[in-house]
C-alpha cells in the first residue's frame, strides 16, 4: 500500500477569504515590506480601508532570491496572486543541499510533484507584484511616512 503525503499526493487549494469580513474598516499599516503589503492585500480584499505607512520614499526591495514554498503559494493564491506568481517565479525541481567543506552533495529533494510548486523568484519581483495588488485593490500607500509613536486608541466591537 502506497501512503499519499505532501510529496506524493495531489492537494487542491482550499483556502478561501471571508470577503466583507472587515468591510468599512480603515486598518493601518506601518511597513511595505513583503508582510505588510500581504497584511494590506489581505485587509483590502475583505473590504477594509487600508493605508500602508512606509518610510522609504519609493516601494522598493534589495536583495536576494525567495523560495515560496507550497504552502506560501496557497496563502498568496488566497489573495488572487497565482497566476502572477506563476508568471515571476521559477519552479523548482529539486534542492540539493552540499557540505560547505567538501563541495559533495549530501541529499537531492525532489520538488517536482510538490503541489501547488516550490517556487524561486527574487525578492524585488515579490514586493512589486504586492505592491500592484494593493494598488489594484484601492490600498492607499503612502511613501516618506516615518511612524514616530502610536498610541493605544479606541475601537469599535461589531
Amino acid at each position: 500500500m502506497k501512503r499519499r503525503n505532501a510529496t506524493n499526493g495531489v492537494k487542491k487549494s482550499t483556502a478561501t477569504i471571508d470577503v466583507g469580513a472587515n468591510a468599512g474598516r480603515s486598518i493601518a499599516i506601518s511597513g511595505g515590506g513583503i508582510g505588510g503589503l500581504t497584511a494590506a492585500l489581505a485587509f483590502a480584499r475583505q473590504g477594509a480601508k487600508v493605508t500602508v505607512h512606509e518610510q522609504a520614499r519609493a516601494i522598493a526591495e534589495v536583495g536576494a532570491g525567495l523560495q515560496i514554498t507550497p504552502n506560501g503559494a496557497r496563502a498568496l493564491a488566497a489573495l488572487g496572486l497565482a497566476e502572477a506568481l506563476d508568471q515571476i517565479g521559477l519552479r523548482a525541481a529539486a534542492v540539493q543541499p552540499v557540505d560547505a567543506l567538501t563541495g559533495h552533495a549530501i541529499a537531492r529533494f525532489d520538488l517536482t510533484r510538490q503541489t501547488p510548486p516550490y517556487r524561486f523568484l527574487h525578492r524585488a519581483d515579490l514586493i512589486g507584484l504586492l505592491a500592484r495588488a494593493c494598488t489594484d485593490a484601492g490600498v492607499r500607500i503612502a511613501l516618506h511616512a516615518r511612524i514616530a509613536d502610536v498610541t493605544a486608541g479606541w475601537f469599535i466591537r461589531r
